[in-house]
């Protein structure tokens, strides 16, 4: 409860007071800074952060008074910018003399930002050139950064990697509080100058691609159908004994004449193997096309040629270009 006590205590002890002005900052130039110091004042007071920060960043552009700049370090905490936060607080604290009343409380502030803070780091893979350039979010990194978990701010960053003869990388990277973020940047070649994609060849897609993928569906689609061919063909010997068991001289009829129960033994196997036959037909050709589908996918994205395939009632064509 102290601690919170004193994170609420510095905004008031900070905005209860204008910034103090310094000697570069006398006539217009002060009388603008400390205008939009407290336009940035009211605008916390509402809880609109945002306009809040603008006005107190140019208010400490016209006038870098430690006031506004611990005004502005809140603001950007309000708005969960803890790495903005923390850096203008350690700044302020820099700035402030040690008898400060304030400055036992800044650095209670920096203690808990700490805690929070995101970091971001970015090394180099084995092999990667020595020139490479790698930036995060626009801001060029140097060689005393790489490898180092560096503060930034919550959410979304794009590190960007570029080298003479290697293709330019990019990673997105999305940062969150009290997390440590690790990138290794690696370059590959790039195709040579002046080479077209025609002579370089077509690169494979990665996966299977839709002709292949089509194949495999349709290809499983006719093995389920066999599979209930099987089935029911298997049931089509007892329809017969049936039939055997229940018509004709079996049953004291005449050849062409059965009771009931053959009767009904006749009528359903005759469905059934008419079904079975169509059963084997579909699967037959939807196992067929499939496995043709899957060889010409293949074909199709290796040669970079034309394919074309039509898959229809009872048939399956083959068309096209192959290089």
């Amino acid at each position: 409860m102290r601690l919170m006590r004193a994170i609420h205590v510095i905004p008031l002890l900070v905005v209860a007071s204008l910034p103090a002005r310094t000697a570069a900052a006398q006539g217009a130039g002060a009388a603008a800074a400390t205008a939009l110091f407290q336009e940035g004042r009211d605008a916390a007071k509402r809880g609109d952060y945002t306009t809040a920060c603008l006005k107190m960043a140019e208010s400490l552009r016209l006038d870098p008074a430690t006031g506004t700049l611990l005004n502005l370090a809140d603001c950007k905490e309000h708005l969960g910018h803890v790495a903005s936060a923390w850096e203008l607080f350690q700044q302020a604290a820099d700035k402030l003399p040690p008898d400060d009343k304030r400055r036992a409380m800044v650095k209670q502030r920096i203690a808990a930002l700490d805690a929070r803070l995101p970091r971001l780091s970015v090394s180099l893979a084995p092999g990667t050139p020595p020139d490479a350039q790698v930036t995060r979010d626009g801001i060029a990194l140097g060689a005393g950064s790489l490898g180092t978990a560096l503060p930034v701010d919550p959410g979304p960053h794009v590190i960007v990697a570029r080298a003479p003869g290697r293709a330019e990388r990019r990673y997105p990277i999305e940062a969150a509080e009290g997390r440590t973020e690790r990138v290794v940047v690696e370059l590959v070649a790039a195709p040579p100058e002046g080479s077209s994609a025609a002579e370089a060849g077509p690169a494979p897609s990665p996966g299977l691609g839709p002709i292949r993928i089509a194949g495999i569906a349709i290809g499983g689609a006719g093995l389920v159908l066999i599979g209930a061919a099987v089935g029911t063909g298997a049931v089509l010997p007892s329809k017969q004994h049936t039939v055997d068991q229940n018509c004709g001289a079996a049953v004291g009829l005449p050849a062409d004449h059965c009771n009931a129960a053959g009767f009904d033994a006749a009528q359903s196997g005759k469905t059934l193997a008419t079904a079975n036959t169509a059963t084997w037909i579909a699967g037959g050709l939807a196992a067929a096309a499939g496995v043709a589908l899957v060889v010409v996918g293949s074909v199709g994205r290796k040669s970079g040629g034309d394919v074309r395939v039509g898959v229809g009632p009872g048939f399956v064509s083959l068309g096209g270009r192959f290089e």
